[in-house]
């Protein structure tokens, strides 16, 4: 039959494709770069207002973005798939955390909007981890299929992220390359074998 999974994972990775591409349109260089030192500009010549515009408007991709990597935690029904995911996301969130943190500071943000934008963030994973957790513990007849669709969609947003942001980017860096593939290697023979109990 037709590719259904397929199709959904598709659906995630355009989804988040399609939020980017509307921030990176309203704000050209409020890019979500996991640390990338050209997407920190200096907001110096620049109106104050415009540069936190864009600090906020990088904040709500973020955010958006973690609830999706929330829900692929919540609707695990194994122990073992939601600890791995849980310790995928928590170092995926401290560079994007860091990130946020860098580009607040940078954009002349109020500390106490700072402080909010940076908790309503942490909150957003926990959100999308209780979602998933209420779609698969529900009896309706519905739930197998929000959950399939909430998966897929999951597993689209973490394709997008490794294959257009966090690789081009590592890519991009100096150090050697055979080390990097080495890494990436190694990671993925990891979870290769963890996958094995999984």
């Amino acid at each position: 039959g037709y590719p259904f999974g397929e199709l959904i994972i598709s659906f995630g990775f355009f989804l988040v494709f399609f939020i980017e591409s509307v921030v990176l349109s309203c704000c050209p260089r409020a890019v979500h770069s996991h640390g990338d030192p050209e997407a920190h500009d200096d907001p110096k010549g620049m109106p104050e207002s415009h540069s936190s515009f864009r600090a906020f408007v990088l904040f709500l991709s973020l955010s958006f973005h973690s609830i999706f990597e929330g829900l692929a935690i919540g609707v695990q029904k194994e122990d073992t798939g939601a600890i791995q995911l849980c310790l995928a996301v928590l170092i995926h969130k401290a560079i994007v955390a860091f990130s946020l943190a860098l580009k607040l500071v940078q954009s002349g943000t109020e500390p106490r909007w700072r402080l909010l934008y940076l908790v309503v963030f942490a909150l957003m994973s926990p959100v999308g981890i209780a979602i998933g957790i209420g779609v698969s513990l529900s009896d309706s007849d519905g739930s197998g299929l929000a959950q399939a669709v909430l998966e897929g969609v999951a597993a689209g947003t973490f394709l997008y992220v490794t294959f257009l942001e966090i690789l081009p980017y590592e890519l991009r860096s100096h150090e050697s390359p055979l080390v990097k593939f080495s890494f990436i290697g190694f990671g993925f023979f990891i979870m290769a074998v963890i996958a094995i109990w999984a």
